[in-house]
């Protein structure tokens, strides 16, 4: 049996509730920026979120465009290296990547500096999105280079 919640997941900016949201993930559409940071209360669609921005740039789930990554579990330095190596080259073919950091808050200070220099200047094509019910926990390095929308 499939979980409603999935079942009924938004996969389109049309099918998302509240104005605000729907009015920011538009403009960030319309200009995406390298790096963004998507911050709120649990089961408030972020991750959802970035699924439909990702997809917006035809780089959604189920396209070698998209990366999710777990930083709940996957949260050490050596993750973080692995992950950087993945999307090193960027993009050939013109198309986004968008890389995912969910639960983005578990990630630890090495993890973020490693991080740090890809955020500041992504491999061509390569967009980054935050996901995190925790913004306090980010480094304030991390905000001050990124979109943030709660």
């Amino acid at each position: 049996m499939t979980d409603l919640a999935i079942k009924y997941r938004p996969s389109k900016v049309s099918q998302l509730l509240g104005e605000s949201n729907v009015t920011n993930l538009k403009s960030l559409i319309a200009l995406p920026p390298n790096s963004l940071i998507l911050h709120g209360g649990s089961g408030l669609g972020k991750t959802t979120m970035a699924r439909i921005y990702a997809t917006s740039m035809d780089s959604g789930p189920g396209t070698m465009g998209w990366i999710e990554h777990d930083a709940a579990v996957y949260n050490g330095v050596d993750d973080i290296r692995d992950l950087r190596q993945v999307i090193r080259g960027g993009v050939i073919d013109g198309s986004a990547r968008v890389v995912c950091l969910d639960e983005c808050h578990m990630l630890s200070k090495s993890s973020w500096n490693a991080l740090l220099k890809d955020i500041e200047e992504p491999p061509n094509g390569v967009h980054w999105v935050f996901c995190t019910t925790e913004i306090s926990k980010v480094p304030a390095t991390i905000k001050t280079r990124s979109v943030q929308c709660s």
